[in-house]
């Protein structure tokens, strides 16, 4: 059905997914052998896995593991919970600090994004812990879950990562 606009949901939503495809596709071809070098590098600098994962909630507020390159020492349990990372924190590797200044360490999204977790553009993913928060703080916060949640969003395109919520 279309819209007074005359767009088709449908239509953009699919043209929307081919997209995410097709450019997270090639984005994983064309990165591979730097995703060796990280690999590399991170087992060289000191013990735990090369990959971070993080539940996040998102399309229906289906909870998915989001993918980064891990960059702060591991946790003892192999999972922080949801702390956020201060400003020279002493939990950010040397290797993070040069992964997370260059955004490399979001590049494990790629996978996120071609399985369909994710998209290129749309609301970034909440923590699973943080989400039952901000539905009592944010009227209308779960409209954020009825499309895919994004490696960038409006934040990140129109402030910084960590401007406020609201």
């Amino acid at each position: 059905m279309a819209d007074s606009a005359g767009h088709n949901g449908y239509v953009d939503s699919a043209f929307k997914r081919f997209f995410d495809v097709c450019l997270s596709g090639a984005g994983l071809v064309v990165s591979s052998p730097l995703w060796g070098l990280v690999a590399l590098a991170n087992k060289l600098e000191g013990q735990g896995p090369v990959f971070y994962r993080q539940g996040r909630v998102g399309k229906d507020g289906r909870v998915f593991n989001c993918l980064k390159f891990r960059s702060m020492i591991a946790s003892p349990n192999g999972h922080e919970g949801a702390v956020p990372t201060a400003e020279n924190d002493p939990r950010v590797t040397r290797l993070g600090r040069i992964l997370r200044a260059t955004a490399m360490d979001e590049l494990p999204q790629l996978w996120n994004i071609f399985r369909g977790d994710m998209s290129f553009v749309g609301p970034r993913p909440e923590w699973d812990e943080l989400v039952a928060k901000f539905r009592k703080e944010i009227a209308c916060f779960d409209r954020r879950h009825a499309v895919r949640p994004g490696l960038t969003g409006l934040a990140q395109i129109y402030g910084d990562s960590e401007m406020s919520r609201r």
